[in-house]
């Protein structure tokens, strides 16, 4: 919500803001993208970690660990969108769930 009253009154210093922000903090989050993949689209552990905003791959094989559905392909390891969309919603419900509790 303030970034879009930021960036709707002051473009520049918003877009500078952004700049910074993703590339001395590394917080990608902050800046919204548009989503470029269908839901069927099978991921790179590249494209999956750039997708989810991750910064380790770790993160990612911890959450095959914990349930991540993935597909092998003949040339290896892919994440589906569907899958990743469903995982984060799974995580969030749960913080949520013992937020309350």
């Amino acid at each position: 919500m303030y970034r879009e009253a930021l960036l709707a009154r002051f473009p520049k210093d918003c877009a500078e803001l952004d700049r910074r922000i993703v590339e001395d903090l590394g917080q990608t989050w902050v800046v919204p993208e548009v989503d470029q993949y269908d839901l069927d689209d099978l991921l790179t552990a590249d494209e999956a970690m750039s997708f989810c905003r991750l910064t380790s791959k770790n993160t990612l094989y911890e959450w095959k660990r914990r349930g991540l559905e993935v597909t092998e392909t003949p040339d290896g390891r892919r994440y589906r969108v569907a899958h990743l969309l469903a995982y984060q919603a799974r995580r969030r419900q749960a913080r949520k769930a013992r937020s309350r509790a």
